[in-house]
């Protein structure tokens, strides 16, 4: 029978462990269980989070028929391998491109209320975006495109610090445009995502 050999671990790789292994062991020797407890099921569901991203990438690496191309923008798609990209600064979009990506799902909805939708611009990680056209009067929208905004925005761009909704001219003013502002509790910050 033949032998197997562990694989050897790399330098780097051993500091890193090394460095998780000496963490657990402050945490387990906190005074406060309580804090020990909250830590380590912080650290359970990040380690779930990355196995979770793992096993994403390793599925969509064994397909036969898409193009390296085609691959990496379903990983950039998929919403837990993209949260990794973000916290590692390893996402191939800008902000200002997430933001859009997370406008373009809002957009079929405030359209069907005759309204428009668009990125104004990205500064300091807040977002400028301005809507227009008309809701022909439905107030049942109001709460609802603000929802749908806050939860695009939190999807595909978590680390947006802030949007602001820039409304056209009074006279202009629309139905999606003044519920946004409204639920804005009379400011026009949407308040972080």
């Amino acid at each position: 029978m033949e032998s197997v050999r562990a694989p050897e671990r790399s330098s780097q790789a051993g500091t890193v462990i090394d460095r998780f292994q000496a963490a657990l062991a402050r945490i387990d020797a906190l005074q406060s269980r309580e804090l020990g407890d909250a830590a380590h099921a912080a650290i359970g569901a990040l380690l779930e989070m990355y196995g979770d991203g793992l096993q994403r990438i390793l599925a969509a690496l064994e397909s036969e028929h898409e193009s390296a191309g085609e691959v990496r923008r379903r990983l950039v798609a998929d919403e837990v391998v993209a949260s990794l990209l973000l916290i590692h600064d390893l996402h191939p979009l800008d902000l200002s491109a997430r933001v859009e990506r997370a406008l373009e799902r809002t957009r079929g909805y405030v359209k069907s209320h005759g309204g428009t939708i668009e990125l104004v611009g990205v500064d300091h990680g807040v977002a400028r975006i301005r809507m227009g056209g008309t809701c022909n009067g439905c107030p049942s929208s109001v709460s609802t495109i603000d929802l749908l905004l806050r939860g695009a925005l939190t999807a595909e761009a978590p680390d947006l610090v802030d949007f602001v909704v820039e409304n056209p001219a009074p006279s202009a003013r629309t139905c999606a445009t003044a519920a946004i502002a409204a639920a804005a509790s009379g400011t026009e910050t949407g308040h972080a995502p």
